[in-house]
């Protein structure tokens, strides 16, 4: 039997914007301009022969008519979403509520993305995000994460890896622990200072010895359960703490702390975005990763300074 049916589309429009009780939510929800909604439903008015929104001051409200429609409308609507994600989980998967799940290292989440986050809110009200924290030695599994923050080389065989920052680590202070009665100056007056160890000693071993000071001792000093915890440490003046532009950059560049000298130490890691290939077409992954990005660029462009062979602020010994 030939069914006599006006646009589905302006149907689906006309149900959200009767839903909402206005064409501005409704043109949110479907991602598309006000005015495209109120051609929509002009649209459907001129085919079916009678309206079905008063229009009053910047105000709609459901005719009679409108109003009848509604929830047989809504209904067949509901029908046709719970039967499409029953039986095409893969479709359903693509086009349900944006809630985006991802796996970060712990540092790059409480240090850096964190603080960005409601940037992200107001910049994409429609995307709803899960942070599932890692350490760096741990694993993360694509099966609970949609999109992964992690530290690595760039080598992850079948994955989709976009490099984001390249780091290098250098030790920051508060301005207080830099120009005290004992000034830091240069690498080997760390030996009269606290250092700050985030997890294990080995960090500091290493870049004392680049810094070409080995005889002192990168054993001594507090063992701190993550980067956040050193680097409020070191804003306190308990000591000095190795950061690098991804972890230490915003304190750096607001003040909190300082760089008291240039050498820095080239990581053997960089922080890369990973996702499952087949993932990058959602709509949810795409509009992360290209917040993500810009963030990113603003943010490198903004640290090039503390990746000068010189203290930073560089007129931090100057009085």
């Amino acid at each position: 039997m030939r069914r006599h049916l006006p646009s589905l589309n302006a149907l689906r429009t006309f149900e959200a914007a009767a839903r909402h009780g206005s064409f501005k939510l409704a043109a949110r929800e479907l991602h598309v301009t006000q005015s495209a909604v109120s051609r929509q439903i002009r649209n459907l008015e001129s085919q079916l022969g009678q309206p079905l929104f008063d229009r009053g001051n910047r105000t709609v409200s459901l005719t009679e008519a409108g109003a009848s429609y509604l929830p047989t409308l809504s209904r067949v609507l509901d029908e046709i979403a719970a039967t499409t994600e029953q039986n095409f989980p893969l479709f359903s998967r693509k086009t349900r509520k944006k809630r985006l799940k991802i796996s970060v290292e712990i540092s790059a989440a409480e240090c850096w993305l964190r603080p960005r986050l409601s940037r992200l809110r107001v910049a994409h009200p429609q995307l709803e995000i899960e942070l599932l924290l890692t350490d760096s030695r741990q694993n993360y599994s694509f099966d609970q994460a949609d999109v992964v923050i992690h530290y690595g080389s760039g080598n992850w065989p079948g994955l989709h890896s976009e490099l984001l920052m390249k780091l290098s680590e250098f030790p920051v202070c508060s301005r207080k622990v830099a120009r005290g009665n004992r000034p830091l100056r240069q690498p080997d007056d760390l030996r009269h200072f606290t250092l700050l160890h985030e997890e294990s000693v080995s960090l500091w071993g290493l870049w004392l010895k680049g810094a070409g000071i080995p005889d002192i001792d990168g054993t001594a000093g507090p063992i701190l359960n993550n980067a956040a915890l050193c680097l409020d440490s070191a804003i306190a003046a308990d000591g000095v703490a190795l950061g690098d532009e991804l972890i230490a950059g915003d304190h750096l560049l607001a003040g909190r702390l300082v760089k008291p000298f240039g050498f820095h130490r080239h990581t053997d890691a960089a922080l890369y975005l990973l996702a499952a290939p087949e993932l990058l077409e959602y709509e949810e992954v795409a509009v992360f990763r290209s917040w993500l990005l810009s963030e990113v660029e603003v943010f490198t462009h903004a640290c090039r300074a503390l990746q000068e062979g010189a203290p930073y602020p560089q007129d931090l010994f100057v009085m």
